[in-house]
């Protein structure tokens, strides 16, 4: 029986959610009826197809899923994350692949499509599309997804609504407005978080902080210099998120990815942050 299966099992017998009820399923990939999508993502279909040749061999996107994947096991995680707004699905594979079942959930066709065709459960929609029972889920995950959302308060009021008393969320975000350039406008970031901000954020909205930290603390000095002091200095430098995160690396890609992976939240500063937070329980 498939991960989707037992999940979807489990939210019928336990809250009596029909799955089907909700959605359609089209070429395996299963959408949302009668989508209407808020602003969540702003990846195109074209888009996602570029990000699928960047995710193929990019030292950046393995090494952050061997960082999620760490911190999860780290605290005990069990059950079935739901990784939302998925893009490509290249973290909900790595985490079906290390033994954590995962589903997908992506807005864009396209990256629902892709995400399908890497082996996992794909949902083409947004979680408050799914209209899922209160207290439902174990854990839900975003990877560089809250710096896109219009609306965070809605969004996030969403997660905790869904969640488990103790149900885990944990997301990955940019971080350092200090290195905020054209490459975070032409991505569709709102923003770049600190660990106040991330902190002061998730806890506004009645997220148990567990842990938060810094991590990619070796890509600073180049941000800094390549991406965001010629953005302030009004210089249009030719470089863009796909071409930097397209490179493998070679064997100093696995030198640095292992020292980031061995540094990931003991480092005062990186380029991007990493939260584990979760649903107070009911006793609290």
């Amino acid at each position: 029986m498939s991960h989707r299966n037992l999940e979807f099992d489990r939210l019928r017998r336990e809250f009596g959610y029909d799955a089907s009820s909700h959605m359609a399923d089209n070429d395996a990939v299963l959408r949302v009826q009668d989508l209407e999508l808020p602003e969540v993502s702003v990846f195109s279909d074209a888009v996602q197809g570029k990000i699928l040749k960047a995710t193929e061999s990019s030292w950046w996107y393995r090494v952050r899923s061997e960082i999620i994947i760490k911190k999860l096991k780290m605290r005990g995680f069990s059950g079935t994350l739901w990784d939302v707004g998925s893009g490509t699905g290249v973290v909900t594979a790595a985490l079906a692949a290390a033994g954590i079942p995962a589903i997908a959930i992506e807005p864009s066709i396209g990256g629902a499509v892709i995400a399908t065709q890497r082996g996992v459960v794909s949902i083409q929609g947004t979680l408050q599309g799914l209209n899922l029972p209160d207290e439902c889920l174990a854990g839900v995950g975003t990877f560089d997804v809250l710096e896109h959302v219009t609306n965070r308060q809605d969004f996030l009021n969403e997660v905790l609504r869904v969640l488990l008393p103790g149900g885990h969320f944990i997301a990955t975000v940019p971080a350092l407005q200090l290195l905020w350039s054209h490459a975070d406008v032409e991505a569709g970031h709102y923003l770049r978080y600190s660990r106040r901000t991330l902190r002061k954020e998730l806890e506004m909205h009645g997220f148990e902080v567990l842990s938060l930290g810094y991590f990619f603390a070796l890509t600073v000095p180049p941000l800094l210099f390549i991406r965001a002091l010629p953005y302030r200095l009004g210089l249009r430098v030719h470089d863009s998120n796909n071409s930097a995160l397209r490179a493998s690396g070679g064997i100093l890609g696995k030198i640095v990815g292992r020292i980031e992976i061995a540094w990931a939240g003991h480092v005062p500063f990186g380029s991007s942050l990493l939260t584990v937070a979760r649903k107070p329980s009911q006793s609290n």
